[in-house]
């Protein structure tokens, strides 16, 4: 389990590396200044707290959800309820829209069938929210609506930090080095 904790941390803080940001950026043709994440289970996340790569942290807990989900349904489900509504508009592929939240369909689907949707969506726990941005700087661009700078950091320097941090401490400890050593990728990146 520690294994997929540490991969998790290496994984969070990629997400607001320079690559990451220069990809938002020519995709969205807008700066990259923050990330929001929630957890999956409860309000606590164990993957995004203490990544120590600015001060105070790269993640802070920001907020609560209110306790609703669609992590239920399915990517045909969701293009099912897009079907249901008359009025559905999505954005130009590559730009983000505010009709395409899997809640925001679901929600309107259910209504328009007659069902109400708290009684689907509504789950059992409220999950931490997280706001996760690389300086200040980019929270007070955030705040003011204007971007002046932006930092972002380097893949070199957060595999630097988890690698001190993280793999070296992990690999000492003859439990989680066994973990490590019998952890099998999967996906695309695997190595077959």
């Amino acid at each position: 389990m520690r294994c997929l904790l540490f991969g998790g941390k290496l994984l969070a803080a990629l997400a607001l590396s320079n690559i990451t940001a220069r990809e938002f950026e020519r995709r969205y043709r807008s700066p990259l200044l923050g990330l929001v994440a929630t957890s999956a289970m409860g309000l606590h996340c164990a993957i995004l707290n203490r990544i120590g790569l600015k001060r105070g942290g790269l993640y802070r807990r920001i907020g609560a959800t209110t306790g609703y989900s669609t992590l239920f349904a399915s990517a045909s489900t969701l293009s099912q309820a897009r079907q249901c509504l008359g009025n559905f508009v999505s954005a130009p592929k590559g730009e983000f829209s505010v009709s395409v939240r899997p809640l925001y369909i679901l929600r309107e689907a259910l209504e328009a069938c007659g069902i109400p949707p708290d009684l689907i969506l509504r789950s059992a726990y409220p999950k931490g929210v997280y706001f996760g941005a690389t300086s200040d700087e980019c929270i007070e661009s955030l705040r003011r609506g204007r971007t002046k700078r932006r930092t972002n950091l380097s893949v070199d320097a957060i595999v630097q930090y988890w690698t001190s941090r993280y793999l070296e401490k992990a690999i000492t400890d003859p439990e989680t080095f066994a973990e490590f050593l019998s952890h099998t990728p999967v996906g695309p990146l695997a190595v077959r």
